[in-house]
Order: C-alpha cells, then sequence, then structure tokens
C-alpha cells in the first residue's frame, strides 16, 4: 500500500516507470525521481463509500533506490524498493488524453506547473509539477462527479545531496521474474487491451502468480492471476460486493486506487488500478472467464496451468 502510494510522487504510476513513450510531463517527472535526491513528506487523501481517509508518508530516494517510513498505513514502519529499470512501450498519453498546461498553486512552499489532463472535455487529473526540480509535487485524480477522489501532496521537500540508504532486508520487496506473454499459458494472458484505453505492456510471474501490466499512458492496471479459490472469510473487511461479468466481486479502495478481486473458474483474478473506479470495474468485466466449472474440471485444469507455469510451456 505504501509502496504504490508513495509512487504517487514520481508522476506516474508503476505501470508507466521507465516508459518508452515521447517526453512529456510525466516522462519528465520520471526522470526528475531518478535524477534528483529527495527526501519528501507527503500526505495521502482517498475517499472510499463510507469516509474521507488521510495518511502521512515519507519518501527518501537516491538513484531510484527508495525507502519508506509510513504512519497511518498498515504497513511495515520501514520499507524499501527499487524503482524498476527498463523501458516500457506504453501508449503515448495524447491518445486517450488532452494535455493543457497553467500556472499552478505553491505547494510545498515551491511555485507549481499545473497540467491538467482531460477525457471528452472532463478533467481526469492535475499535476502540479515543481518548477524548479520538475518533481510532481501534488497530483489529483478526479472521480465522475468532478470532485477528487485521491490526493497526494508534498508538505515538505529537500533535494540536498545525500548518501544512497542501505537496503531494509526486512521489508526488502523482491522483484518478479518479467516473461514474454507468449509463455503463459492460455488462461493467464488476459486481453491484449482493456476498456478505457489500457494497452497490455509487460507480464511479470512470481512462482504461480502472473502479473500482466496495462497502462493507458497515464494510469496503471495491475492483472493477477494464480490458480486458488477466492474465500470470502479470509477478505479483510470493508468490501463491497460488485459484478463482475457473470459473477460477484468484491471492491476496495485504498490509498492508491482501486481493487477487485473474483473468481474465475480455477483463477483468482485481482485488479489493482490507480485510474477511475469506472474504468477498473470496466476493465474487469472485460477478463475473459477461465474454463473448468465443476469440481473435477477445476482440479483438472488447475494441475495443468500450474504444470504449464512450472515447465514455462504454453
Amino acid at each position: 500500500m505504501a509502496v504504490l502510494a508513495g509512487l504517487a510522487l514520481l508522476g506516474s504510476s508503476v505501470v508507466a516507470s521507465g516508459a518508452g513513450a515521447a517526453a512529456g510531463p510525466v516522462e519528465d517527472a520520471q526522470a526528475a525521481a531518478r535524477r534528483i535526491p529527495f527526501t519528501a513528506r507527503i500526505e495521502i487523501s482517498w475517499v472510499d463509500r463510507d469516509s474521507f481517509h488521510t495518511a502521512e508518508l515519507t519518501v527518501r530516494s537516491v538513484g531510484g533506490n527508495v525507502r519508506l517510513q509510513a504512519a497511518g498505513l498498515q504497513v511495515g514502519d520501514d520499507e524499501s524498493f527499487v524503482l524498476p529499470d527498463g523501458e516500457l512501450l506504453v501508449p503515448a498519453l495524447e491518445r486517450k488524453y488532452d494535455v493543457s498546461q497553467s500556472s499552478g498553486p505553491t505547494v510545498a512552499g515551491r511555485e507549481t506547473e499545473l497540467y491538467s489532463l482531460r477525457t471528452a472535455g472532463v478533467v481526469r487529473e492535475e499535476l502540479a509539477v515543481d518548477r524548479s526540480s520538475g518533481l510532481v509535487l501534488q497530483r489529483q485524480v478526479f472521480g465522475a462527479k468532478g470532485t477528487p477522489v485521491r490526493t497526494v501532496t508534498v508538505l515538505q521537500l529537500d533535494t540536498a545531496p545525500m548518501a544512497e540508504p542501505a537496503p531494509a532486508a526486512r521489508h526488502q520487496v523482491s522483484v518478479p521474474r518479467t516473461i514474454s506473454v507468449s509463455s503463459v499459458p492460455a488462461a493467464y494472458r488476459g486481453p491484449a487491451v482493456l476498456p478505457g484505453g489500457y494497452s497490455r505492456v509487460a507480464a511479470y510471474r512470481h512462482g504461480q502468480l502472473v502479473h500482466l501490466l496495462y497502462s493507458d499512458g497515464l494510469h496503471g492496471m495491475s492483472l493477477f492471476s494464480q490458480p486458488g479459490h477466492l474465500a470470502s472469510a479470509s477478505l479483510p473487511q470493508g468490501g463491497e460486493a460488485v459484478q463482475v461479468g457473470v459473477v460477484v466481486g468484491v471492491h476496495y479502495t485504498w490509498p492508491g486506487g482501486d481493487v477487485v478481486a473474483w473468481q474465475s473458474g480455477p483463477l483468482v483474478h485481482t485488479l489493482v488500478g490507480d485510474g477511475t473506479v469506472t474504468d477498473l470495474l470496466a476493465a474487469a468485466g472485460a477478463v475473459p472467464t477461465a474454463g473448468g466449472t465443476s469440481l473435477l474440471g477445476r482440479l483438472r485444469q488447475t494441475s495443468r496451468m500450474v504444470a504449464e507455469l512450472v515447465s514455462g510451456g504454453r
């Protein structure tokens, strides 16, 4: 939770990090976050179906090595990770969004340029970018009613040079293995495109878990799939039942965006996005249902898919 929320400071979703798209406000902010060492105190606010929430997070970054300290979030006191390297061929931002620039607010005592991103004439997101450093100092995502549903604001920013932080082995995030989509069993592959202009840009594997990354040029979605059964008794409280195709899933709102999980034959799918919940639910409904609806069929298909993952076959 803290990892994804902290990355909002960097000006884009995790999916778009290291993107190979043409230069623009998002790409420039990503480059600045890698190039400039910084320590920032961040306030995160978000709205779910029940209430308004806030939390604070401290982010320290040197050369893409990031250390987080969170207060008020359900994570460890100290967590570290490395920003992903390499290029992802994400869609061009302008394919979906119209970008306009104007003078922005003063954030953390710094002057900013404000980038407004619209689709169909409606503002979907605003980025306030520090004129001096190029870092994103405020990011607001707007819901269907035109009000902010998620805001990340830098309260204090220090860009003085500093030594690279030592890794925190206890909370070090293990990096999944990049794989080709063609090596993923068919039931795991997911569509090449999802509603809302999201294109599949990468695939990863961590044991029996397959992770497909999608991007619309600004926001990202991650589709996690693994064999198993979605046990409602083991799910966190606060979920909301939602329709996902012909089945019922569970939806959660969290600081970094929205999550929906559902059963699909022998697989459990979890879709995470940092855009709007409307986009997320439309995308979830477009993921094909895996076969094997009977108990015997699910057991057989699960065994076959696990064997395919282990062997790397199709």
